[in-house]
């Protein structure tokens, strides 16, 4: 689909009353890498919802700017910085600049490639590799006695778990998150598969009886227990465990 196709496509849904999130869960299948960024189908759903009938792009005076300034070079570092999921095509329409001099800035200037639809470096620093991995991002405490189905999952990891996402991610959300746990009951249960996919992440297939290739089972478990003292309650154990795994150096989490 071409990006006039695609904002028909947001035009039309907007006009059935879907909401961005839904959209773009719904592009995101179906184009995968090539589906727009999430801004993108926020502003052409508000755009649509104000009225705006034409799916091309307005007309703009005069040619194309096309020089390679310091200035156009910040003001696409500052676009993709703000939302690493945006196109070519997406980043030309936001600056006036043409076609080729964007890509020369992107991948000549700014030194990026696109992976999995988002701009990265081509090459990582030690410092860019150790931000992309920052250790636990949702650490839940289960009562002594508790049965976990899946709907204790959903409701009590997964949705937080979300919601963290989304938090430490606003303009990016859930795209391009993948999820890995083992075959258990309440993890592979068809209503998890479900929440799973209306909030775009992408489940990670676990071979049958391996559950040695879960990351928790593998290592995670053992190196808590090794750093564990006596703890007096499920309070404290709580505690203790969080300490323990927000100290484990974030290397050992890649």
């Amino acid at each position: 689909m071409n990006k006039e196709q695609i904002r028909a496509y947001i035009k039309l849904r907007t006009a059935l009353n879907m909401q961005p999130k839904s959209i773009f869960d719904k592009l995101c299948r179906a184009l995968r890498d090539q589906a727009p960024s999430y801004n993108t189908v926020v502003r052409w759903s508000k755009l649509c919802r104000e009225g705006r009938e034409e799916v091309e792009d307005e007309p703009r005076p005069g040619r194309p700017v096309t020089e390679t300034t310091s200035d156009n070079i910040e003001k696409v570092r500052h676009l993709i910085d703000n939302d690493p999921y945006l196109t070519i095509d997406e980043i030309q329409v936001e600056t006036g600049l043409s076609h080729g001099t964007t890509q020369r800035i992107v991948s000549g200037h700014l030194k990026l490639k696109k992976i999995t639809a988002r701009w990265i470096p081509n090459q990582l620093t030690d410092s860019q590799r150790a931000k992309r991995t920052t250790g636990p991002v949702l650490i839940h405490h289960v009562e002594r006695g508790q049965t976990i189905d899946h709907d204790y999952y959903i409701n009590n990891c997964l949705q937080p778990l979300v919601n963290e996402i989304k938090r430490q991610r606003p303009s990016s959300g859930t795209h391009a998150i993948k999820i890995h746990h083992d075959n258990a009951r309440p993890h592979v249960h068809k209503d998890v598969s479900t929440y799973l996919e209306s909030q775009g992440i992408m489940k990670m297939l676990q071979p049958p009886n391996s559950p040695d290739l879960a990351s928790c089972d593998f290592w995670l478990f053992d190196l808590i227990k090794q750093n564990l003292t006596d703890q007096r309650s499920s309070v404290s154990l709580h505690r203790a465990v969080t300490k323990v795994m927000f100290s484990i150096n974030e290397d050992e989490y890649k």
